[in-house]
């Protein structure tokens, strides 16, 4: 299964949005009928992807699958944080939409300059 960025996203505005440390998880479930853009397989798959590269802490009771999410993790957090504005998103999904596979890292640093971009824009 190939990663789906706009998924990731959604999971991580998702996660950010709804914990709490009062209520620090979200069960698996939840979040595959929160975000109805995807099929359970394609939210399991990112929860666990996005869990593998560092974005989000989750909780394995018994080796449970699939997991349950606890809060972004720092480098979820600089993640979301380059992309939650929408037009930022917009303008970099269009910017990539040509490219066969692009990364994380380098669609946090193409947000950092689109942003960048914008704020020139703004300052005109």
């Amino acid at each position: 299964m190939r990663l789906n960025n706009d998924c990731i996203r959604d999971i991580l505005l998702y996660v950010e949005k709804n914990t709490t440390y009062e209520y620090p998880f979200i069960a698996a479930e939840d979040l595959i009928s929160h975000l109805k853009d995807y099929d359970e397989d394609t939210v399991n798959y990112h929860i666990t992807k996005v869990h593998q590269g560092g974005l989000i802490d989750v909780i394995n009771y018994r080796n449970k699958v699939p997991l349950d999410v606890s809060f972004l993790s720092w480098k979820g957090h600089e993640y979301i944080d380059a992309i939650r504005d929408d037009k930022v998103w917009e303008k970099l999904k269009n910017s990539t939409k040509d490219i066969a596979s692009v990364s994380l890292a380098i669609l946090v640093r193409l947000a950092e300059d689109v942003i960048k971009s914008l704020l020139i824009e703004e300052e005109q």
